[in-house]
């Protein structure tokens, strides 16, 4: 997915490529963890955030 945000070439905003981070790590975390897990969400958005970082920082240099 970050490859698809890159190969785009569109500019997204940093809150835009931290809900489409979010949302991929959610869905990968409920896949290992369960659907119950509840540390799901903190987590997700803790590496949301890191995973957005690291996209605008590639967008920069692209």
């Amino acid at each position: 997915m970050i490859n698809n945000i890159n190969n785009n070439h569109k500019s997204y905003s940093g809150a835009d490529v931290r809900r489409m981070a979010q949302l991929m790590v959610k869905k990968e975390l409920r896949a290992l963890l369960g659907d119950k897990n509840s540390k799901v969400e903190a987590i997700a958005r803790k590496l949301s955030t890191v995973l957005a970082g690291a996209v605008l920082k590639e967008q920069k240099h692209v």
